[in-house]
């Protein structure tokens, strides 16, 4: 007869799964043979690997995982708009492209080198690495404005970039442009992809043929915008000498910003109650 030490359970009630001090010792010594399996002295401190061959082979989800961080933070564009057609039948159509060096205020010397600069903090070569990473960029950066008259070229952007139309303030005072508006033509659609938006300032002014009355319409029609800037004039941040003058032509600014604002709200109360009006504030 077997004898059994009393504090044993009877071997038909036993637990036939491993103890877990047994199940974390076999996992501890599969790590340690993986880690050393086949590794020579000199291949332990050999340089990192430029290529990851298996990548291919890594789940979907992993994949895009990694893409995911090869992707562009969301930023501001700041771009110049042309308008090339204004025309009942047609309707508005617009075409942008990224600021010059004179306008981008930068260190760029040549139009080359803004190009440059604008492929790398975009990462447009994710674009042509493979389908996958094409499509995922896609879809992560929705929404484009063309660059060329044939449509072809795109500014991509997602509903977290801003938009910086440097040189906006030119179609509010330009008659096709106003006429477009005011008669409803067709639009591109950035009208109603842009979630943020930056415009000059002088856009929101009420001098030359109260400018207010006529850019409020113009904001309408960027009905999904949920942020709206005026940002102040180049140089204006430079003038150190005068702060309170700077004070009080920022004040004025945000008095003019008010009053679009408000109009806003009065159209969204009297005419169409879904309107959503924006965050209007102003940057220098």
């Amino acid at each position: 007869m077997q004898l059994c030490d009393s504090t044993d359970p009877p071997p038909s009630k036993r637990d036939p799964r491993p103890s877990p001090s047994m199940v974390t010792l076999e996992f501890t010594d599969i790590l340690t043979s993986l880690t050393t399996l086949h590794l020579q002295p000199d291949e332990i401190n050999a340089q990192p690997l430029s290529s990851f061959v298996f990548f291919p082979h890594l789940p979907i989800e992993l994949r895009l995982k990694i893409w995911s961080y090869a992707l562009p933070k969301p930023q501001t564009l700041r771009v110049v708009g042309e308008l090339l057609i204004a025309d009942p039948s047609f309707g508005l159509y617009m075409t942008f492209k990224i600021c010059s060096a004179r306008r981008q205020a930068s260190t760029f010397g040549r139009t080359n080198e803004v190009r440059g600069w604008y492929k790398g903090v975009r990462a447009l070569n994710l674009l042509m690495v493979n389908k996958e990473c094409h499509d995922f960029y896609v879809e992560k950066f929705p929404y484009f404005l063309p660059t060329c008259r044939s449509g072809k070229g795109r500014i991509r952007f997602s509903e977290s970039d801003t938009v910086d139309i440097d040189n906006f303030h030119d179609f509010t005072a330009e008659r096709d442009f106003t006429c477009a508006i005011e008669q409803d033509y067709r639009l591109q659609t950035f009208f109603t992809d842009i979630r943020r938006l930056v415009l000059p300032v002088i856009c929101f002014t009420m001098t030359a043929g109260r400018r207010d009355k006529r850019i409020t319409p113009v904001i309408r029609k960027f009905s999904s915008l949920s942020v709206l800037k005026g940002k102040m004039w180049v140089g204006f941040e430079d003038d150190s000498e005068n702060q309170d003058r700077k004070h009080i032509v920022m004040d004025g600014m945000r008095a003019h910003l008010r009053a679009v604002e408000d109009a806003l709200k009065k159209y969204r109360e009297e005419i169409d109650q879904s309107y959503h009006v924006p965050v209007i504030d102003l940057i220098c």
